[in-house]
């Protein structure tokens, strides 16, 4: 999957604790960041990714000409994780994840041109070092199309950067709400409360107007242009700032984000035919920004930022699925084990039969979408066959004219084989399954 973003912020509030102050070197700041992010689906369980950001800093000092700083940012590597596919059996167990990020020491920065009466400033686009992200995140099922989540995320940056500055850790904790209200639209809110660890200099020590608290509503809406493309926009207000001394702080900001997902060929044995969109939750496009100034006079900016795989569309397309396990969903056949079909029967019941593989991505997709499905008609039981090659049992036996996976058989109550569903993305899957089940 590959996702494009743009974000642009404006630091034009000035705080001197938690009250407003007037302006002390600098009169504003404009940001404005490009990324572009890259994520690969290892296994169904385990995602890796990596994150480009690209910025410009237009800094305004009090009777000054504008100042700018353009380059990287902190470009970083990460591992996402889920423990949905860990707890298929266990009925409206919340959706939990895990990403990992590594952050490699490419962001610019640069000192400014010496302002009257101070020492040099500078400015970054990021912690210009090697350093760790940390998220967790819970969101549970509250009804069909309303879905509530909270995280916790921790960054640190591990050393100081070039410039001899260590811009201390970042604790942050949200909840939020998010629905589908209706076929291809996303939308959703979150509150979310951070606390900044102060910045220290190698030669002047802690800088004591630096770090702090605050508090931050944001929202995003997202729409799926198409069942691989989806296009999103967030927005960010921050609703209280309680900072340590004289700093300059975000009075807004707002994002676009334009995400794709491109199928990789298999390789095993054969391509993967189908490709049923799956993006992942945009995570609004987070912008972190300080303004440290020291009692000596030294004023540093950091600005960092995350671009998270974009644009939710809707969970017709299987994105970020809370609800992922129930009793009706089983594992039929593993490890390339073959079968007879009058062994997936249950009478009274509709059974779909799951053919997936670990090294299909959209296979994925698919099984959200199905788990769903079975949350929503009793009369529905999901049995999943594992076809780890086309060199299975399983696979000569009942796949030997197929061209790749994902692959979904439908047997109606009276165990009649009554559709194969092959080379069709998932919103069309989707579709006929209802139009037969709701028959």
């Amino acid at each position: 999957m590959v996702a494009l973003g743009y974000r642009f912020a404006n630091f034009g509030r000035h705080r001197n604790g938690s009250q407003e102050s007037e302006p002390v070197f600098t009169e504003s700041i404009d940001f404005h960041l490009f990324n572009i992010g890259v994520k690969y689906q290892l296994f169904r369980f385990l995602r890796t990714g990596l994150d480009v950001p690209i910025g410009t800093l237009n800094v305004v000092p009090l009777g000054q000409e504008e100042q700018v700083i353009s380059g990287l940012g902190d470009v970083s590597l990460d591992v996402f994780t889920t423990t949905d596919w860990f707890f298929s059996d266990a009925e409206n167990w919340p959706s939990l994840s895990i990403e990992a990020q590594l952050i490699l020491p490419t962001a610019a920065s640069q000192r400014t041109e010496e302002l009257p009466g101070t020492p040099p400033n500078l400015i970054a686009l990021g912690y210009g070092a090697f350093g760790s992200r940390l998220r967790l995140q819970a969101s549970q099922d509250l009804f069909d199309k309303l879905t509530i989540f909270g995280n916790v995320q921790w960054a640190t940056p591990w050393q100081s950067n070039d410039n001899g500055l260590d811009f201390g850790s970042v604790v942050r904790a949200g909840v939020g709400i998010e629905t589908a209200p209706i076929k291809e639209w996303l939308a959703g809110t979150e509150i979310y409360f951070e606390h900044r660890g102060t910045t220290r200099d190698e030669t002047l020590g802690e800088l004591l107007n630096s770090g702090g608290q605050l508090g931050v509503l944001k929202g995003y809406v997202s729409y799926a242009l198409a069942p691989h493309l989806s296009l999103g926009i967030d927005g960010n207000l921050p609703l209280y700032y309680d900072v340590n001394g004289q700093q300059i702080v975000q009075s807004w900001g707002v994002g676009l984000s334009l995400g794709g997902t491109f199928l990789a060929k298999e390789k095993v044995h054969k391509p993967i035919s189908v490709d049923p969109t799956g993006h992942d939750h945009n995570e609004a496009s987070h912008l972190e920004h300080d303004k440290h100034v020291n009692q000596g006079g030294v004023e540093s900016t950091l600005v960092s930022s995350e671009l998270k795989a974009v644009a939710a569309s809707d969970k017709r397309f299987g994105q970020r699925e809370p609800l992922s396990g129930l009793k009706s969903v089983q594992e039929f056949r593993n490890g390339g084990e073959s079968f007879r079909l009058e062994e997936a029967f249950v009478p009274g019941k509709w059974v779909v039969l799951d053919f997936w593989a670990e090294w299909c991505a959209p296979c994925i997709d698919v099984s959200l979408m199905l788990t769903r499905k079975a949350g929503s008609h009793p009369d529905l039981i999901i049995k999943k066959v594992e076809v780890p090659s086309f060199d299975t049992e399983v696979a000569k036996e009942h796949l030997s004219n197929v061209n790749g996976l994902p692959l979904v058989w439908l047997m109606d109550p009276k165990g009649k084989l009554v559709k194969k569903f092959e080379a069709v993305d998932l919103v069309t899957l989707e579709e006929q399954l209802d139009s037969i089940l709701n028959k």
